[in-house]
């Protein structure tokens, strides 16, 4: 699968120069949700069968560009065979950006010119309670999402983003696989906003390590990467 780069400076023109597009990430979870696989992902998302329906949808019934996708390495590698066949099949002219643009800059330290441009934006971020100390440092409308099983509320959280979104520049989706349904769905309704999935980007700077690099850190490598990605403490 040919899986084109995407640079953080992609994002950060873009913002310069109010280019706006819509960006959604699929991994592992949303492919074995696809493939109607029992169970729940890394974060205890559980894999309905509706979601895994809507998450098909969204690949099948693709957006056009400036719409990206963009696909995890899990996805791209483990289950490339199946993932291949299910694209081929069902979604064969979609192509893919890598997923992982902020969560690499992140680790690299190098998250900082991005996070001061959005800081000039009037910015939106779904996502859970602990998100909190990212939404008063961009200074952004705060919609809570479940820490779990954001999709059983999809229809709340559409509504409030909705609500939001024409006062908002920027939509950040922090809200697990339900995000990538309801970017693909406000899309074609809000073209002059960027809507961009983040998924796990802040979870470590607000106290919730949830990805299995953030748990091999110390406090002092995360405080330290704080600094140099955020310019302070969150």
């Amino acid at each position: 699968m040919n899986v084109a780069p995407l640079s953080l400076a992609y994002f950060v023109h873009a913002l310069e120069h109010r280019k706006p597009f819509a960006f959604a990430r699929y991994g592992d979870g949303e492919f074995n949700a696809i493939f109607g696989t029992p169970g729940h992902n890394c974060d205890g998302h559980i894999y309905y069968t509706d979601m895994g329906a809507e998450l098909a949808q969204t690949l099948t019934e693709p957006r056009p560009p400036p719409y990206v996708y963009g696909i995890g390495p899990k996805a791209a590698r483990r289950l490339a065979g199946s993932v291949t066949r299910w694209l081929t099949t069902h979604a064969p002219r979609l192509e893919f950006a890598t997923s992982e643009t902020f969560v690499n800059a992140s680790v690299a330290g190098e998250l900082l010119p991005l996070m001061r441009t959005l800081q000039k934006k009037r910015i939106l971020l779904v996502g859970g309670a602990h998100l909190k100390p990212v939404a008063a440092y961009l200074a952004a409308t705060h919609i809570t999402a479940p820490e779990k099983n954001a999709w059983l509320r999809k229809r709340a959280l559409k509504t409030q983003i909705q609500n939001a979104a024409q006062n908002a520049q920027v939509v950040l989706f922090s809200a697990g696989m339900v995000s990538k349904i309801l970017i693909w769905e406000l899309a074609p309704h809000y073209p002059n906003t960027f809507l961009w999935d983040t998924g796990s980007l802040f979870d470590m700077y607000c106290g919730k390590d949830s990805r299995s690099y953030a748990r091999r850190m110390s406090e002092a490598q995360k405080q330290a990467l704080a600094r140099q990605n955020f310019g302070e403490l969150l």
